[in-house]
């Protein structure tokens, strides 16, 4: 990945925010930090190189996102993190509307 990617403000979640596959329904895993351009993911599921990806966003019910961000990523890395299939995954996002953008831009500025 590149490091200009790398130097986007980050946020990392304070609870559980899980990213599903639109096609399948299936949990793909959970977000470690998000950036305006890229996601870090906790993955439950075997990451496969390349892969892309439609997806929810989906936030707990305490968080004021009530709907979920849609974003295509792309699979950029990833790596086992412990036994039992727990890889992290890092993705570039490659599809996602305007206002989803501006969602995740004003989630990623606001303070913790």
């Amino acid at each position: 990945m590149s490091e200009e990617f790398r130097r986007f403000k980050r946020r990392t979640p304070d609870r559980r925010v899980e990213v599903y596959d639109t096609m399948t329904q299936e949990l793909i895993g959970s977000v470690v930090n998000i950036s305006e351009y890229g996601i870090m993911l906790l993955a439950n599921t075997e990451v496969t190189v390349d892969a892309i990806y439609q997806c929810e966003v989906r936030f707990p019910p305490e968080y004021r996102f009530k709907s979920p961000f849609i974003i295509g990523i792309q699979e950029m890395w990833s790596e086992a993190v412990a036994a039992g299939g727990v890889t992290a995954a890092g993705y570039r996002i490659i599809d996602i509307e305007r206002s989803d953008r501006a969602r995740i831009v004003e989630w990623i500025n606001e303070s913790h």
